[in-house]
Protein backbone atom coordinates (compact mmCIF):
# COMPACT_ATOMS: atom_id res chain seq x y z
CA UNK A 1 0.00 0.00 0.00
CA UNK A 2 1.16 3.70 -0.50
CA UNK A 3 1.11 6.61 1.89
CA UNK A 4 -1.71 7.46 0.33
CA UNK A 5 -3.45 4.09 1.52
CA UNK A 6 -4.00 2.75 -2.56
CA UNK A 7 -2.89 -0.59 -3.67
CA UNK A 8 0.38 -0.36 -6.05
CA UNK A 9 1.16 -3.81 -5.68
CA UNK A 10 -0.05 -5.09 -8.90
CA UNK A 11 1.99 -2.02 -10.71
CA UNK A 12 4.74 -3.33 -13.10
CA UNK A 13 7.93 -2.39 -12.15
CA UNK A 14 10.67 -2.93 -14.74
CA UNK A 15 14.69 -2.72 -13.87
CA UNK A 16 15.61 0.52 -15.37
CA UNK A 17 19.61 -0.21 -14.83
CA UNK A 18 19.66 2.78 -12.65
CA UNK A 19 20.26 2.20 -8.97
CA UNK A 20 18.00 5.69 -7.89
CA UNK A 21 15.43 4.05 -9.11
CA UNK A 22 15.63 -0.02 -9.04
CA UNK A 23 16.71 0.18 -4.92
CA UNK A 24 12.91 -0.30 -4.38
CA UNK A 25 12.08 -3.21 -6.42
CA UNK A 26 12.17 -5.91 -3.99
CA UNK A 27 9.38 -3.97 -1.74
CA UNK A 28 6.13 -5.13 -3.30
CA UNK A 29 3.96 -2.07 -3.50
CA UNK A 30 6.88 0.53 -2.86
CA UNK A 31 6.66 4.06 -4.06
CA UNK A 32 9.66 6.45 -4.21
CA UNK A 33 8.79 8.66 -0.85
CA UNK A 34 10.29 12.31 -1.62
CA UNK A 35 10.81 15.16 0.47
CA UNK A 36 10.10 18.11 -1.35
CA UNK A 37 12.38 21.03 -0.52
CA UNK A 38 13.00 18.79 2.45
CA UNK A 39 9.28 18.42 3.64
CA UNK A 40 8.50 22.31 3.54
CA UNK A 41 5.32 22.15 4.15
CA UNK A 42 5.65 20.67 8.13
CA UNK A 43 3.87 22.35 10.46
CA UNK A 44 7.53 22.73 12.55
CA UNK A 45 9.15 23.70 9.17
CA UNK A 46 6.93 26.33 8.29
CA UNK A 47 8.81 28.96 6.18
CA UNK A 48 12.24 26.62 6.27
CA UNK A 49 12.16 25.28 3.20
CA UNK A 50 15.50 23.54 1.62
CA UNK A 51 17.48 24.37 4.89
CA UNK A 52 19.56 21.64 6.92
CA UNK A 53 16.97 21.55 9.51
CA UNK A 54 14.38 20.33 6.72
CA UNK A 55 16.57 17.85 5.60
CA UNK A 56 17.59 16.77 8.49
CA UNK A 57 13.78 16.04 9.65
CA UNK A 58 13.09 14.67 6.66
CA UNK A 59 16.04 11.99 7.01
CA UNK A 60 14.89 11.50 11.00
CA UNK A 61 10.75 10.57 9.92
CA UNK A 62 12.71 7.78 7.08
CA UNK A 63 12.99 9.18 3.91
CA UNK A 64 15.69 8.04 1.74
CA UNK A 65 14.72 10.44 -0.97
CA UNK A 66 14.77 14.06 -0.60
CA UNK A 67 14.05 16.51 -3.42
CA UNK A 68 15.78 20.03 -3.92
CA UNK A 69 16.76 22.75 -5.75
CA UNK A 70 19.95 24.33 -7.40
CA UNK A 71 21.14 27.54 -7.85
CA UNK A 72 25.23 29.14 -8.45
CA UNK A 73 26.36 31.50 -7.04
CA UNK A 74 29.16 34.32 -9.68
CA UNK A 75 31.35 32.08 -8.15
CA UNK A 76 30.57 28.71 -8.85
CA UNK A 77 29.09 27.75 -5.54
CA UNK A 78 25.76 25.13 -5.72
CA UNK A 79 22.98 26.15 -3.47
CA UNK A 80 19.78 24.02 -2.11
CA UNK A 81 17.99 27.11 -3.27
CA UNK A 82 14.56 27.68 -5.06
CA UNK A 83 14.12 30.52 -6.14
CA UNK A 84 16.87 33.03 -8.38
CA UNK A 85 16.30 35.88 -5.56
CA UNK A 86 17.03 35.88 -1.91
CA UNK A 87 13.73 37.93 -1.21
CA UNK A 88 11.13 35.47 -0.51
CA UNK A 89 12.54 34.01 1.70
CA UNK A 90 15.57 35.46 3.36
CA UNK A 91 15.77 38.58 4.73
CA UNK A 92 18.43 39.23 2.11
CA UNK A 93 17.92 40.79 -1.65
CA UNK A 94 19.34 40.20 -4.64
CA UNK A 95 19.68 37.66 -7.43
CA UNK A 96 21.93 34.24 -6.41
CA UNK A 97 24.28 34.25 -9.59
CA UNK A 98 25.14 37.76 -9.61
CA UNK A 99 26.40 37.65 -5.97
CA UNK A 100 29.57 35.60 -4.71
CA UNK A 101 29.29 33.42 -1.86
CA UNK A 102 30.66 35.24 0.62
CA UNK A 103 27.72 37.74 0.09
CA UNK A 104 25.05 35.44 -0.03
CA UNK A 105 26.13 33.15 3.15
CA UNK A 106 24.72 36.31 5.01
CA UNK A 107 20.88 35.69 4.03
CA UNK A 108 18.91 33.82 6.71
CA UNK A 109 16.27 31.56 5.93
CA UNK A 110 13.44 32.00 8.29
CA UNK A 111 15.70 34.30 9.96
CA UNK A 112 17.64 31.23 11.71
CA UNK A 113 19.16 29.40 8.42
CA UNK A 114 21.97 29.45 6.17
CA UNK A 115 21.50 28.58 2.74
CA UNK A 116 22.84 24.98 1.98
CA UNK A 117 25.78 23.89 0.12
CA UNK A 118 25.01 21.37 -2.17
CA UNK A 119 27.95 19.74 -1.59
CA UNK A 120 27.21 19.63 2.13
CA UNK A 121 23.78 18.23 1.64
CA UNK A 122 25.62 14.97 0.13
CA UNK A 123 28.22 14.82 2.44
CA UNK A 124 26.06 14.85 5.37
CA UNK A 125 23.47 12.63 4.14
CA UNK A 126 25.06 10.35 2.66
CA UNK A 127 23.09 6.77 2.58
CA UNK A 128 19.92 9.37 1.12
CA UNK A 129 19.70 9.97 -2.67
CA UNK A 130 18.51 13.45 -4.31
CA UNK A 131 15.95 14.55 -6.85
CA UNK A 132 17.81 18.25 -8.06
CA UNK A 133 15.98 20.79 -9.73
CA UNK A 134 18.74 22.61 -12.06
CA UNK A 135 16.88 25.95 -11.86
CA UNK A 136 19.63 28.20 -14.00
CA UNK A 137 22.06 27.70 -17.03
CA UNK A 138 24.50 28.92 -14.51
CA UNK A 139 24.34 25.40 -12.22
CA UNK A 140 24.83 22.67 -14.95
CA UNK A 141 28.69 22.43 -15.53
CA UNK A 142 29.19 22.87 -11.47
CA UNK A 143 26.42 20.12 -11.27
CA UNK A 144 27.87 18.02 -13.00
CA UNK A 145 31.19 18.59 -12.03
CA UNK A 146 30.31 18.04 -8.22
CA UNK A 147 28.72 14.62 -9.28
CA UNK A 148 31.59 13.46 -11.09
CA UNK A 149 34.14 14.44 -8.42
CA UNK A 150 32.17 12.46 -5.46
CA UNK A 151 31.15 9.54 -7.84
CA UNK A 152 27.32 10.34 -7.02
CA UNK A 153 25.70 9.41 -10.35
CA UNK A 154 24.00 6.70 -8.22
CA UNK A 155 22.68 8.77 -5.72
CA UNK A 156 21.06 12.08 -8.07
CA UNK A 157 18.02 12.21 -10.82
CA UNK A 158 18.24 15.21 -12.13
CA UNK A 159 15.47 17.31 -13.57
CA UNK A 160 14.47 20.64 -14.93
CA UNK A 161 11.56 22.39 -16.09
CA UNK A 162 14.06 23.37 -18.96
CA UNK A 163 14.44 20.94 -22.14
CA UNK A 164 17.25 23.22 -22.88
CA UNK A 165 19.09 22.71 -19.27
CA UNK A 166 18.36 18.96 -19.61
CA UNK A 167 19.86 18.44 -22.28
CA UNK A 168 22.83 20.38 -22.13
CA UNK A 169 23.16 18.50 -18.39
CA UNK A 170 22.65 15.11 -20.10
CA UNK A 171 25.51 16.20 -22.99
CA UNK A 172 28.07 16.49 -20.17
CA UNK A 173 27.14 13.29 -18.39
CA UNK A 174 26.17 10.98 -20.78
CA UNK A 175 23.99 8.08 -19.61
CA UNK A 176 25.63 7.46 -16.02
CA UNK A 177 22.38 9.92 -14.28
CA UNK A 178 18.86 9.14 -14.19
CA UNK A 179 17.13 12.28 -15.37
CA UNK A 180 13.73 13.80 -15.72
CA UNK A 181 12.18 14.63 -18.52
CA UNK A 182 10.25 18.52 -19.05
CA UNK A 183 6.75 19.30 -19.58
CA UNK A 184 7.61 19.54 -22.97
CA UNK A 185 9.01 15.73 -22.93
CA UNK A 186 6.35 14.77 -20.73
CA UNK A 187 3.82 15.98 -23.11
CA UNK A 188 5.12 14.24 -26.00
CA UNK A 189 5.77 10.93 -24.26
CA UNK A 190 1.64 10.97 -23.75
CA UNK A 191 0.47 11.85 -27.50
CA UNK A 192 3.13 10.36 -29.32
CA UNK A 193 1.98 7.41 -31.96
CA UNK A 194 4.97 5.01 -31.15
CA UNK A 195 7.35 4.90 -27.75
CA UNK A 196 9.74 4.68 -30.44
CA UNK A 197 9.21 7.82 -31.62
CA UNK A 198 8.74 9.83 -28.29
CA UNK A 199 11.96 8.60 -27.31
CA UNK A 200 13.62 9.64 -30.17
CA UNK A 201 12.11 13.28 -29.19
CA UNK A 202 12.74 13.04 -25.60
CA UNK A 203 16.57 12.30 -25.62
CA UNK A 204 19.47 13.77 -26.38
CA UNK A 205 20.41 14.29 -30.11
CA UNK A 206 23.99 14.02 -28.79
CA UNK A 207 23.72 11.17 -26.51
CA UNK A 208 20.84 9.13 -28.46
CA UNK A 209 21.90 6.08 -26.80
CA UNK A 210 21.69 7.35 -23.13
CA UNK A 211 18.67 6.16 -21.20
CA UNK A 212 16.08 8.45 -19.63
CA UNK A 213 13.80 8.07 -16.75
CA UNK A 214 11.53 9.77 -14.71
CA UNK A 215 12.37 10.83 -10.89
CA UNK A 216 10.72 13.71 -8.75
CA UNK A 217 7.97 15.69 -9.67
CA UNK A 218 9.10 17.54 -12.56
CA UNK A 219 7.34 15.26 -15.07
CA UNK A 220 4.46 12.69 -15.58
CA UNK A 221 6.07 10.37 -18.45
CA UNK A 222 9.45 8.41 -18.53
CA UNK A 223 11.11 6.69 -21.41
CA UNK A 224 9.73 3.63 -22.15
CA UNK A 225 12.37 1.62 -20.36
CA UNK A 226 10.70 2.64 -17.09
CA UNK A 227 7.61 2.38 -15.17
CA UNK A 228 7.57 4.36 -12.00
CA UNK A 229 5.52 5.28 -9.24
CA UNK A 230 6.89 8.19 -7.30
CA UNK A 231 5.82 10.21 -4.57
CA UNK A 232 6.73 13.10 -2.89
CA UNK A 233 5.53 15.29 0.48
CA UNK A 234 5.61 18.33 1.52
CA UNK A 235 4.17 17.67 4.52
CA UNK A 236 1.30 20.36 4.99
CA UNK A 237 -1.26 18.75 7.79
CA UNK A 238 -4.94 18.35 8.16
CA UNK A 239 -7.12 17.06 10.60
CA UNK A 240 -5.59 14.31 13.03
CA UNK A 241 -3.58 12.89 10.15
CA UNK A 242 0.18 14.11 9.63
CA UNK A 243 -0.08 14.74 5.78
CA UNK A 244 -2.99 15.96 3.69
CA UNK A 245 -2.14 13.91 0.61
CA UNK A 246 -3.48 14.65 -2.80
CA UNK A 247 -3.22 12.43 -6.10
CA UNK A 248 -1.75 15.22 -8.57
CA UNK A 249 -0.49 14.68 -12.26
CA UNK A 250 -2.64 12.77 -14.31
CA UNK A 251 -1.19 9.61 -15.27
CA UNK A 252 0.82 9.32 -18.34
CA UNK A 253 0.75 6.24 -20.58
CA UNK A 254 1.84 4.65 -23.83
CA UNK A 255 2.68 1.13 -25.33
CA UNK A 256 5.92 -0.01 -25.49
CA UNK A 257 7.47 -3.40 -26.50
CA UNK A 258 8.63 -5.39 -24.07
CA UNK A 259 10.14 -8.73 -25.03
CA UNK A 260 8.08 -9.34 -28.14
CA UNK A 261 4.73 -8.33 -26.45
CA UNK A 262 2.85 -4.88 -26.05
CA UNK A 263 2.60 -3.67 -22.41
CA UNK A 264 1.33 -0.38 -21.59
CA UNK A 265 4.11 1.86 -19.60
CA UNK A 266 2.62 4.24 -17.09
CA UNK A 267 4.19 6.84 -14.63
CA UNK A 268 2.28 8.03 -11.83
CA UNK A 269 3.62 10.90 -10.14
CA UNK A 270 1.75 11.40 -6.07
CA UNK A 271 2.22 14.17 -4.23
CA UNK A 272 1.43 15.05 -0.31
CA UNK A 273 0.81 18.63 -0.05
Amino acid sequence: MTAAGRDTAHVTRPRTGFAYLDAVLEQPGAVLAFAHRGGAFHPELEGMENTLAAFRHAVDLGYAYLETDVHATRDGVLLAFHDAVLDRITGGSGTVAQMGYDEVAGALIGGREQIPVLADLLERFPTTRFNIDIKSEHAIEPLAALIRRRGDQDRVCVAAFSETRLRDFRRRMGPTVATAVGPAAAAWARLAPTAGLARTVIRSPSAASSRTASCGCSATAASAEATLVTQCTSARPSGSSPLRRRWSASSAARRSSTKGRSAMVRVRTVCAT
